[in-house]
């Protein structure tokens, strides 16, 4: 959550191909003051420049997108400022870096047709393996990395707004999403639940087209007799973990449930999870990923 009491500061790193762009645009939709392609070796100056009144600026938060293509791009360098502009009082300071597994970047740029800084005359994974390297000291230091690779838009969007909103908020916005684990963990999960183990529809002819939005599907999923324990327990476990989540400043938490196909057990549980929570004042955003 960002601090309300000094000049927020968000430096936006990671691959090339992994969202920076994207990023960029939400922040200054959330109402941060943005800059990209900014020379590193000018952005101490910049920032002193600010901390001693001579820079003006209109936000009270600033959001700085920097990678490969970067002019005087040098990671060391940039975590050695990085260090300088932490102590500044007047600042508070933060980074993230996004990430992308190399299969995802590839087909992120075959498809745009577009080439990767550091491909050159060499093939597309080797550039983004070089990069990888170069940009590595970064994602180490960074206070949130992002693995985009199994991300929308709207994904992204959630947990940016989530974490660096500017607004004063009273309550923790959360997101429920089912998934089918053959297909991979949302990776911006907080928490994850398995229900693989509940009375599986699919194995019911006249279910098996239907999904846990259907009450049919619901009702059979609630005759084992496992579930109302379950439930129960997993409801109760949410709602003593939310305010501890709040007190430590998190402004939004990703609960996902899955299941094998994603279609029917994790579709239920997620709705009714969202269904006690919502009763509760939270705000809810529910997604199914593979429906």
């Amino acid at each position: 959550m960002v601090n309300k009491e000094k000049l927020f500061i968000l430096f936006v790193t990671g691959r090339s191909g992994a969202g920076l762009s994207t990023v960029l645009k939400i922040l200054e939709d959330l109402g941060y003051e943005t800059m990209d392609n900014v020379p590193v070796s000018l952005l101490l100056g910049f920032f002193n420049k600010i901390n001693l009144g001579e820079e003006k600026i209109s936000s009270k938060a600033i959001a700085v997108g920097l990678n490969i293509r970067t002019s005087s791009f040098d990671a060391i360098n940039f975590i050695k400022d990085l260090e300088s502009i932490k102590n500044i009082k007047k600042f508070k300071l933060e980074t993230v870096f996004l990430d992308c597994d190399e299969n995802t970047l590839s087909q992120r740029y075959t498809k745009t047709r577009r080439k990767h800084p550091l491909a050159k005359d060499s093939n597309l994974i080797d550039g983004i393996r070089v990069e990888n390297e170069i940009i590595k000291p970064l994602r180490e230091i960074a206070n949130l990395v992002i693995d985009t690779s199994l991300m929308g838009v709207n994904d992204l969007r959630q947990l940016i707004s989530g974490n660096y909103t500017l607004k004063d908020t009273n309550t923790i916005a959360i997101g429920i999403k089912s998934f089918a684990f053959p297909n991979g963990l949302p990776r911006e999960s907080d928490l994850v639940f398995d229900v693989r183990f509940l009375k599986n529809p699919f194995y019911d002819v006249s279910l098996r087209s239907k999904t846990g939005r259907d009450s049919e599907v619901g009702k059979y999923i609630m005759t084992d007799p496992e579930y109302k324990s379950f439930f129960d327990n997993l409801s109760n476990m949410i709602s003593r973990l939310l305010p501890l989540y709040k007190a430590e400043g998190k402004a939004y938490l990703t609960i996902s449930i899955g299941c094998t196909g994603g279609q029917h057990r994790s579709v239920f549980v997620a709705e009714e999870i969202a269904n006690s929570l919502i009763s509760s004042d939270y705000k809810v955003e529910i997604s199914h990923r593979e429906l």
